[in-house]
Order: structure tokens, then C-alpha cells, then sequence
């Protein structure tokens, strides 16, 4: 069996783009939190951005199993 193929440069572009977009929701959620005057929906929304940290841990990953192919 022969190595697979690389990664199509259009889905690597869309993985790209898809961490910038992660990174400016984070930035936006995080501004919103710090500037919240209610601590419920600071707690909600740091919520939030940790479910965007678990997502761009998991882009991240993928993006490293695609480069190491």
C-alpha cells in the first residue's frame, strides 16, 4: 500500500480559514465576558469560549495529522 494522498489545498484553505474565524470569535466572546456587567452572563459566555478553545484544539490537531502525511 502506497502513502495516502495530501490533502486537498481547498480543504487545507477551508482549515485556515476556519482557525481565523475561531480566532475573532474568541477575541468578541472574550471582550463581551470582560465587558458584561452581569456575572451570569460572563459565566455564560466564558463558557462559550472555552467550547471555541476545545474546537481550535481539535483544528489544530487535524491540521498536524495533515501536515505529518
Amino acid at each position: 500500500m502506497g502513502d495516502p494522498p495530501p490533502p486537498d489545498p481547498d480543504v487545507l484553505r477551508a482549515l485556515q480559514l476556519a482557525d481565523g474565524y475561531l480566532d475573532e470569535a474568541e477575541d468578541l466572546l472574550w471582550a463581551a465576558a470582560t465587558e458584561s456587567n452581569s456575572e451570569e452572563v460572563s459565566a455564560s459566555i466564558e463558557a462559550l469560549t472555552q467550547d471555541v478553545w476545545d474546537l481550535q484544539a481539535r483544528l489544530e490537531a487535524l491540521n498536524e495529522e495533515f501536515e505529518s502525511d
